[in-house]
């Protein structure tokens, strides 16, 4: 992100039936929108932009920031001093993934997406159509979500480890740019020349017994790239995380669990195994990448655990 943040509030009282005004002498009228300047097409400027004017135009302050240290440090105070009513990830998932840890419990968050797959955006129903987001932000309900916290870091959608996470890892190695959805054809082919599905050992929170593994999929939020209902029926607000771990590595394998993916039928396969818990514990005799919501997150060992009700979310205004 740039280091070049600007600060925008408005003082304009106008009401454009966006939902209920706020006073610009309330505490909770600061929304900051954390804008990431490399997620999406030049035109998610323009959407900050419009969704700031509709804000401004109801009293609140918007500030607009692209530095992260700016971001940081302008969430966590205006939390101190109680004035900050929202914030606005503008980004994709590594975007809401980097404010998760600054914001309080009850802090709302709402999402501009323009990553690439905005797998949260997805998942919660925010689309680019900022006058809904603007509803979301003043009149809409709130939601608790639980989030992950893998080696210390946090995650909202999913940790992997395997062969997504060494194609993810290679996919950033090589970015110059935007990330589209092209960009993993070749990182893509060299992981199925190379990658050697080195054997997993999973220990979770319910059993001390090593499962053996070649692939592991650990869910948040029951989402992942390109809508493969991995763990379709994996709880948000549980406290616990959803495995999903395959025993054979193999290129003709992997495409066999894709097929089962796709038809609903893998876990009902004895080479496949789910369970729901609340820590995990992955390891390997060898170096292994794994990923967190679609970006790098290093290599094994890995511990990760539940976080409850770590986050609030906006969600649609009751319809009256």
């Amino acid at each position: 992100m740039s280091r070049q943040p600007a600060d925008r509030v408005g003082t304009v009282s106008l009401e454009i039936g966006i939902g209920e005004r706020m006073s610009p002498t309330s505490v909770k009228n600061l929304v900051i929108i954390a804008e990431n300047p490399r997620a999406g097409a030049t035109s998610g400027h323009r959407l900050v932009v419009e969704l700031t004017e509709m804000l401004e135009a109801l009293d609140y302050r918007v500030r607009i920031l692209t530095s992260v240290e700016e971001i940081q440090a302008s969430i966590q105070e205006a939390q101190r001093r109680e004035e900050l009513a929202c914030i606005v990830s503008a980004g994709g998932d590594g975007t809401l993934r980097m404010i998760g840890p600054w914001a309080d419990p009850e802090t709302p968050i709402a999402i501009i997406p323009l990553g690439t797959e905005n797998l949260m955006a997805r998942y919660l129903g925010f689309t680019v159509d900022v006058a809904t987001t603007a509803k979301w932000i003043t009149k809409g309900n709130r939601r608790k979500l639980d989030a992950g916290l893998a080696n210390g870091q946090f995650f909202l959608v999913m940790a992997s480890v395997g062969f997504d996470a060494d194609v993810v890892t290679r996919v950033h190695e090589a970015r110059t740019g935007h990330i589209r959805h092209w960009s993993y054809a070749l990182p893509l082919l060299t992981s199925i020349r190379d990658y050697r599905y080195p054997e997993l050992r999973i220990r979770s929170s319910n059993h001390r017994r090593s499962l053996r593994a070649k692939w592991a999929f650990v869910f948040n939020v029951p989402m992942y790239a390109m809508g493969l209902p991995i763990v379709p029926d994996a709880d948000d607000s549980d406290g616990r995380l959803d495995l999903c771990s395959m025993r054979n590595g193999s290129l003709l394998r992997a495409f066999v669990y894709l097929a089962g993916i796709l038809m609903g039928r893998h876990r009902y396969w004895n080479d496949v195994h789910s369970e729901r818990a609340e820590s995990m514990v992955i390891e390997a005799d060898e170096p292994v990448n794994f990923q967190l919501d679609g970006d790098p997150g290093g290599q094994l060992p890995l511990t990760i655990e539940a976080l409850e009700s770590r986050l609030t979310f906006g969600t649609p205004p009751s319809e009256t």
